[in-house]
């Protein structure tokens, strides 16, 4: 039978009742609790390290950078736009990034939205889209990891074939 008890804080125990007492026969036994061993050192948090940002493609030439301006201050200082805003400076460590762009393309063509780190594009992290009338929308979102194992840069390059009305975020 199962002899096994669970202690979830305080001196509260609760059971995992056991295959003697489904029977009827003794109840679990469980002793005294003995002393308290030492509290280690006093923990804290983990600061969140977050930030958003923002754009509007309609004034950005094909295959240029993105201006990502600040939507969300990152608290911690660890994910801060760039000066001239082309770029978002992070210091080392493990990204998620998450970015979308919605457009309406004055005449058939293609978008595409390529994602950098450190300088180098990550085309097959990038979305692109064709569309084969005029004034149609193209979109697309992307979701990916990556790690950072010293301080680096991301940015985000917009190409297109076409002029467009259209937001990223």
């Amino acid at each position: 039978f199962f002899k096994h008890a669970l202690k979830l804080g305080g001196n509260r125990r609760f059971l995992l009742r056991g295959e003697a007492e489904r029977k009827g026969g003794d109840a679990l036994h469980i002793g005294p609790q003995g002393v308290q061993g030492p509290t280690g050192p006093a923990g804290s948090p983990p600061e969140d390290v977050f930030a958003s940002f923002f754009s509007d493609v309609r004034s950005v030439p094909s295959g240029t950078p993105v201006p990502l301006y600040p939507l969300t201050a990152d608290p911690t200082g660890t994910i801060v736009p760039a000066a001239d805003y082309q770029s978002v400076l992070l210091k080392a460590g493990w990204y998620l990034a998450a970015f979308e762009i919605s457009a309406v393309l004055a005449q058939p063509g293609y978008l595409q939205l390529t994602p950098s780190v450190n300088g180098g594009a990550q085309v097959s992290l990038g979305i692109y889209f064709r569309t084969g009338t005029a004034d149609s929308t193209a979109n697309g979102s992307r979701v990916f990891t990556f790690y950072a194992p010293a301080d680096t840069s991301f940015s985000l390059t917009y190409n297109s074939s076409t002029a467009s009305s259209s937001a990223i975020s």
